[in-house]
């Protein structure tokens, strides 16, 4: 019998022992609510590699060569950003606060983007992001040049077909294998032509990220 209830107080020993174990962590959580929250951890968001200098535009109206031909040129604004309101509220960059802004007039307009940069050994391939959005009916006359030493090497021609409704990434990049090393002028030129006064048909080529891949 003496046996036997001494078991008995055995087992209820590590019953109330097992008890008092499943309970630490509540009380641990009562008392330390800050040092046992699940951390927070944020999104992983690579940033582009091998851009052109200011080549996402981030650094705002530096780097890029701007010129403007046209009626009202000299207010025309080819980099642009919300900040400054100089970004209509229909558009927004691919990456963070600012654009090349090509286009958008209603008057004859002759406008480019321009810089001088050496093609990197080994990622010799110029890809760009763009967003067309045009009013105007195709075949029209509204286009955007990519230049290398004054050779256009891509068009795109402006018009209501060729909306990209959001951003695209150039493919096939513009392959520069053949002149690696080499400091090259990389221009952005667009050709708008004019229309009446009262006239909502214009036409816009956007512009993000301009870099270097080793690939198309």
């Amino acid at each position: 019998m003496e046996k036997s209830r001494s078991d008995r107080w055995r087992w209820l020993g590590l019953l109330m022992a097992l008890v008092a174990l499943t309970m630490i962590p509540a009380a641990r959580l009562a008392a330390e609510p800050d040092d046992l929250q699940p951390a927070a951890y944020l999104p992983l968001v690579s940033s582009p590699a091998n851009l052109l200098p200011n080549g996402g535009f981030e650094l705002g109206r530096v780097i890029w060569q701007q010129e403007a031909k046209g009626l009202g040129a000299d207010s025309t604004v080819l980099i642009a950003t919300r900040k400054d309101s100089t970004l209509p509220v229909l558009f927004y960059p691919y990456r963070g606060d600012w654009v090349g802004y090509l286009g958008g007039d209603t008057d004859d307009l002759d406008a480019s983007l321009w810089q001088t940069v050496t093609v990197p050994d080994g990622e010799s391939h110029l890809y760009f992001w763009y967003w067309i959005d045009s009013l105007k009916d195709c075949p029209g006359e509204d286009y955007l040049s990519v230049q290398i030493e004054g050779q256009e090497v891509r068009r795109f021609e402006l018009c209501k077909g060729n909306n990209t409704n959001g951003w695209q990434r150039s493919s096939p990049a513009v392959d520069l294998s053949s002149i690696e090393g080499v400091d090259v002028e990389v221009r952005f030129r667009v050709h708008i032509v004019g229309v009446a006064v009262g006239s909502l048909e214009v036409s816009v080529f956007l512009l993000d990220n301009v870099g270097w891949s080793d690939g198309p």
